[in-house]
């Protein structure tokens, strides 16, 4: 493939000027002629296109350009053996399960998760095999099912368990699929936590930010990204660290949550109400 020289385009180019940010030009894309959905960054002249989702940088970066996931990766799971579904289910059936399961039914309340908060979620439980006795959570990316994430309700060791092919967790988010269609896409650690926030939530599920997750929210861009990772010094750092790989036309936001508080531990209404009065990260505001 050629290089697509970005410096001589957007000098012989004519702009598109719809964009309320100075600092991003709109054009009509050279490869799939999408009309103002190529957008390229003033200062870094990195680009990307909404539609093709082509995207990169000048010659110079050509190592930050974007990867797209590779597909063959993403290897298709099945539902393990033993699996009892308890969402979605009508709530008569989801409070008959739980009622035979007092394990779930002391987590979920704990957490403060009701049948309704649950809506639009799956999850389950395993009576018997490799995950008996855990609640289990499905992951899927663009429709299929490549993961799943599995609690212990008994103290069991690990507290987690996973299933997944080979790279699948540096490669997706947690609830991509639904969040992709949003303009402000909130980021956090846990599936319980991306639950407690709403369908525009994502979760890294307790692993950094990979390039191929920062290249999945660059090729998206949506207007804002809102940050909600541990409030400890480490989570702060990887939360920056992060910030910094995401293109500038994309604003990024963070929550500072109370000491040893997790999103999923908290009020939701309080929560929201931190996320939408987050500030733009900055080292100032982190450390």
């Amino acid at each position: 493939m050629s290089y697509f020289n970005i410096e001589k385009f957007v000098e012989t180019s004519e702009s598109i000027e719809r964009r309320s940010n100075a600092n991003e030009m709109c054009f009509t894309c050279p490869f799939c002629e999408a009309d103002g959905k190529f957008y390229v960054n003033r200062s870094t002249l990195k680009y990307f296109c909404q539609v093709c989702n082509s995207g990169g940088g000048p010659r110079k970066d050509l190592s930050n350009n974007i990867r797209l996931v590779p597909p063959a990766t993403l290897q298709l799971i099945r539902v393990p053996p033993g699996y009892i579904e308890l969402m979605p289910q009508p709530k008569n059936i989801f409070h008959s399960l739980i009622r035979e399961k007092p394990l779930i039914r002391n987590l979920l309340r704990d957490k403060n998760f009701r049948w309704e908060d649950l809506q639009g979620w799956e999850l389950g439980y395993c009576t018997h095999g490799a995950f008996e006795d855990r609640l289990v959570i499905l992951v899927h990316f663009n429709g299929r099912l490549v993961a799943l994430q599995a609690r212990t309700l008994n103290n069991a060791k690990p507290k987690y368990k996973n299933r997944a092919g080979s790279g699948v967790y540096a490669q997706i988010f947690y609830n991509w699929d639904r969040a992709k269609h949003y303009d402000h896409i909130v980021i956090v650690e846990g599936l319980f936590d991306a639950m407690r926030v709403g369908f525009n939530a994502i979760a890294t599920m307790g692993t950094a930010l990979s390039t191929y997750r920062v290249d999945l929210i660059n090729r998206l861009h949506p207007k804002r990204i809102t940050l909600v990772f541990d409030p400890d010094r480490a989570g702060k750092r990887g939360m920056y660290q992060a910030s910094r790989k995401i293109f500038p036309t994309i604003d990024v936001c963070n929550v500072t949550l109370p000491k040893e508080k997790d999103p999923a531990d908290m009020n939701r209404e309080v929560l929201l109400k931190l996320i939408a009065e987050a500030q733009k990260v900055t080292l100032a505001q982190l450390f």
